[in-house]
């Protein structure tokens, strides 16, 4: 079976918009809730984290309408996605890992966070979001085949459409990788919330 180009670019803009909207919302969550910090004895990493419910929300609506934009093309998914949200969960993972760095570098620099995220967007364009990683030119290939983000938009959207892993492996060492940035971004996190405050 082959996927309907419009079914593909959905499920991968999904993803993807998916962890850009998880790094901007952990990343602007202590400046967003600057005065709750200065006055409050709050935990800083649970403010941090309060936008994620709203990214949260808005994934859950996108699978719906995943739901629907496979009725309009008259498919049926595979049984595979009922995996899809948990095969999705680093790049959740990956997402609040390096907002969560992202947020304590932005109470010095406020300045950092736009330009890690706008650099960060330019990843796109070597992960197979909105087009097929079986490319003829043999360096961008294997950029693409190197970068981890590949696994982790194509594993779900190859299980929901397809039903398989294309690579299990790169998809395992790309979650590990996503867990690794999580605990670097809790532990960068932790070492340095106690000068958030002055800095804010």
């Amino acid at each position: 079976m082959s996927i309907p180009y419009p079914l593909f670019v959905y499920i991968g803009t999904s993803l993807w918009a998916l962890l850009m909207a998880t790094i901007t919302t952990v990343a602007n969550g202590l400046i967003g809730n600057s005065d709750l910090i200065i006055r409050t004895n709050i935990p800083k990493i649970g403010l941090s984290l309060t936008g994620l419910a709203n990214v949260l929300y808005n994934y859950i609506v996108g699978v719906v309408l995943l739901l629907v934009v496979f009725a309009f093309f008259r498919l049926s998914p595979h049984p595979g996605i009922l995996l899809y949200p948990i095969v999705s969960l680093p790049i959740i993972a990956l997402g609040v890992g390096v907002g969560l760095v992202l947020a304590v570098v932005g109470t010095v620099a406020r300045d950092v966070t736009p330009i890690a995220v706008s650099i960060l967007g330019l990843l796109m364009y070597v992960t197979p979001v909105v087009f097929n990683a079986d490319l003829s030119n043999p360096v961008l290939r294997r950029i693409i085949i190197a970068n981890p983000l590949t696994y982790l938009v194509d594993t779900p959207r190859s299980l929901a459409t397809l039903g398989v892993i294309p690579s299990p492996i790169g998809y395992f060492l790309a979650t590990l990788l996503s867990l690794v940035m999580l605990w670097i971004g809790i532990h960068a996190f932790y070492l340095v919330q106690d000068k958030v405050a002055e800095r804010l």
